[in-house]
Parts: structure tokens; C-alpha cells; sequence
């Protein structure tokens, strides 16, 4: 019943079509799994596959919640599957969440440092910023395959903080507090922490939206 729901939304709607490419669709028709996972995202959504195929942003957040679903399952290849015709076509978020899949790896994706910050590097260009802060995180120790470079760390965080990310805000308001890499500021620790607890997480899609 999956493949054939799969066969027929994929045929009769040709914006999904286009974003999802014949290869994609006739994994989702061969992958069970897969399918049950587009069928509780558009459930969740209360969507029709027509509605979804109309709405571009419909069908994206469908996307992001079949990733989110997958990921969550342990599924990492599926996860990325989801996320890559967005990311393709220059969604800011889906590169972000790639390079966390990338990032953290799974068991049935290798982790891969270099193509997670190339990810990033991809958002945070776009001004998304989860991924300056991820570029951050990753630059400050480094991973294999990436280098530390604390001067890069530095200016990333910098740039996430300014963007908003409330997390990045919070980091740079304990190194000030501390003089952690930075020389010991109380004021500017107080003034990054208090914009952190009004702050967003560049994380969150609707924060994205907004």
C-alpha cells in the first residue's frame, strides 16, 4: 500500500517531482520505512499530498520533519535524504542541518568534519546563525580532518552572537565572565548573558521563518 500511495503521489505531483528527483522517489517507493515516515509527516501536518505538492513551505516543513523523524530513529542516511534536494537548492536551514548529521555521524553515516563545515560555511554565508556558531564550536578544538584555528573560533562566535543566537550569546557572556580567551570583562559578560535569556535558537525553523 506504501509503494503504490509513494507511486501515485510522486506521478500527480509534479512540484515534488521536480525537488525530489526519479531517484529519490523510487527509493521512497522501494523504502518502506521511508514512506511510513512522509505519511506521519504529512498526518502531523494535517495535509493532503496535493496540498503539500501547492506549497512549497508545506512541503518543506514536511521535509524537515521526515529528516527529524529518521534522525530520530537512529536513521542518519534517510535523515539526510530528506534534507538534501533543500539543501541543493540553497536552503540555509537544511545545509545547517546537514552538517549537524554530518557532524556527529551515525551508524549508518560516517562522520565527516570537512563536509560539516563545508555545510555550515554554506549557511552561515546565507546568515544563519546556528551554523557560525556550530563553525565556532568546531574551530575551537578542531575535528578530524579540521584543524583548530582559534582566530577563525573567535570571529564566528563573534558574528553568531551578533546575530542572535542565544546559545553563542550565552558562550561569549561566560568566556567575558571568566576571561576564558578573552580578556575578563564583567560588564560585557553580563551584557551578552541578559541578551541570551531573551535570545533565540537559530536552530528552531520557525526562528528561521520569522
Amino acid at each position: 500500500m506504501g509503494k503504490t500511495y509513494c507511486f501515485h503521489f510522486c506521478r500527480q505531483n509534479h512540484r515534488l517531482t521536480k525537488l525530489w528527483s526519479k531517484k529519490r522517489c523510487r527509493m521512497l517507493r522501494k523504502n518502506a520505512k521511508t514512506v511510513a515516515i512522509w505519511v506521519l509527516s504529512l498526518g502531523a501536518l494535517g495535509l493532503g499530498g496535493v496540498a503539500i505538492a501547492q506549497n512549497p513551505d508545506q512541503l518543506r516543513r514536511a521535509a524537515f520533519q521526515m529528516s527529524k523523524t529518521a534522525a530520530e530513529q537512529g536513521d542518519y542516511l534517510d535523515a539526510v535524504e530528506a534534507l538534501q534536494p533543500l539543501a541543493d537548492a540553497g536552503d540555509a536551514l537544511a545545509l545547517y542541518g546537514l552538517g549537524v548529521l554530518y557532524r556527529a555521524g551515525g551508524k549508518d553515516l560516517p562522520a565527516d568534519g570537512k563536509k560539516a563545515v563545508a555545510l555550515f560555511t554554506k549557511a552561515a554565508d546565507q546568515g544563519q546563525a546556528g551554523a557560525m556558531r556550530e563553525l565556532a564550536l568546531i574551530y575551537e578544538k578542531g575535528l578530524p580532518g579540521v584543524e583548530a584555528d582559534p582566530a577563525a573560533s573567535r570571529q564566528w562566535l563573534d558574528r553568531a552572537a551578533n546575530r542572535g543566537d542565544a546559545l553563542a550569546q550565552m558562550t561569549l557572556g561566560l568566556r567575558y565572565a571568566a576571561g576564558q580567551g578573552v580578556p575578563k570583562d564583567l560588564m560585557k559578560g553580563y551584557y551578552w548573558l541578559t541578551l541570551a535569556d531573551r535570545g533565540i535558537f537559530f536552530d528552531d525553523e520557525a526562528a528561521r521563518r520569522d
